[in-house]
């Protein structure tokens, strides 16, 4: 996992909050929930790993066909302060457990374009989304850094299997992220 991240954010330790949309087409359906958890809550993971490993949202893709569909890639676009860097990976949920960050549900680290404002989730081979597919994305966030992150991330649908770009396009979803000092709104 790459650990550089230049962002600013301050939560409460061990603070969960979970926001839950959806935008759907007869056969596909895209639901987000904004979270905010940190994983780890361990300072010596937190040193070595460049910072804390934050839960930022859960985007699960549902389809009723039975064609084959798959993914690529996931673009997020930053809508809040302008970011330099930001790092982040992305996992897929295997089981149905708890998830758990670990390299066997690894999918992608991601790529930050600063001029763009976006954050390149690409996978090393296309995944094949089933009738239920979920997909985490964990921020590492540096701990000097928590002091303020507002904004979302809205999924940008072009880069989306075909089905799923209708179904966003009717109803465009984000992850919000808005911590303020001890309370999250």
């Amino acid at each position: 996992m790459k650990t550089a991240v230049h962002i600013s954010l301050a939560i409460l330790v061990n603070c969960t909050i979970i926001q839950s949309k959806s935008a759907q087409t007869n056969d596909c359906t895209i639901s987000i929930e904004s979270q905010w958890e940190d994983l780890e809550n361990n300072k010596e993971k937190s040193q070595k790993f460049g910072g804390k490993w934050i839960l930022a949202g859960t985007i699960t893709f549902k389809k009723k066909c039975n064609k084959q569909v798959t993914l690529q890639e996931i673009r997020l676009q930053w809508h809040g302060k302008h970011l330099e860097l930001l790092t982040g990976s992305l996992f897929i949920h295997k089981d149905t457990g708890p998830f758990k960050p670990v390299p066997d549900n690894h999918i992608a680290d991601s790529k930050w374009s600063k001029t763009t404002q976006t954050l390149l989730l690409k996978f090393n081979h296309p995944i094949s989304l089933h009738t239920t597919t979920t997909f985490h994305l964990v921020l590492t966030v540096p701990e000097d850094q928590e002091q303020l992150l507002k904004g979302n991330f809205t999924i940008e649908p072009a880069y989306l299997p075909e089905p799923f770009q209708e179904a966003i396009q009717k109803d465009p979803l984000s992850i919000s992220l808005d911590v303020m000092g001890s309370s999250v709104h």
